[in-house]
């Protein structure tokens, strides 16, 4: 997600933002993710089993912040 911002603001500088939500698959755990959030909205996931639950981010969005920290969780299936 550092990339991300690092890319998005040398091209567009300060003048804009995007929200990003990124969730990659752990090799180690097939059964978890690890989440990274910049801005975007609460996210509404519906678990397999029929359970809902909110993922919130706290972290700007992508753009906003030079050097923003994002914060990465591990979600478990």
């Amino acid at each position: 997600m550092e990339a991300v911002n690092h890319d998005f603001r040398s091209i567009f500088g300060a003048r804009s933002f995007m929200t990003r939500d990124v969730r990659r698959s752990r090799s180690c755990q097939p059964d978890s993710a690890s989440v990274v959030g910049a801005g975007h909205p609460p996210l509404l996931i519906a678990r397999h089993n029929g359970a809902d639950e909110i993922d919130r981010f706290d972290c700007a969005s992508v753009g906003l912040d030079r050097t923003p920290e994002f914060t990465e969780t591990i979600d478990r299936s």
